[in-house]
């Protein structure tokens, strides 16, 4: 299952989306992003997490990847330090 992944990696390229805007005095345009990308964090945080086991499952399955715990990390959802729990706990 790529839901996690999928919802990471959209996170992940508005947040650098944002960052470009910035760059390019363009940020205006994009006024709405800031608070979609939190939105979609705590959604993302809600819809994965699995406080109980400390790492973040996708789909119907409950699948858990290193992908998915990577990508949740890489987009700000997880901490570092829950990142790096979940990634070991994914791994061990």
């Amino acid at each position: 299952d790529k839901h996690a992944v999928l919802q990471g990696t959209l996170i992940w390229a508005l947040q650098h989306t944002q960052e470009l805007a910035q760059q390019l005095g363009k940020e205006g345009e994009l006024s709405e992003l800031p608070d979609l990308i939190a939105r979609m964090q705590a959604t993302a945080r809600r819809a994965f997490f699995d406080a109980e086991s400390g790492v973040f499952v996708s789909g119907e399955g409950r699948q858990i990847s290193v992908a998915s715990q990577a990508w949740m990390m890489l987009c700000g959802v997880a901490t570092p330090q829950e990142g790096q729990a979940a990634l070991l706990a994914t791994l061990g």
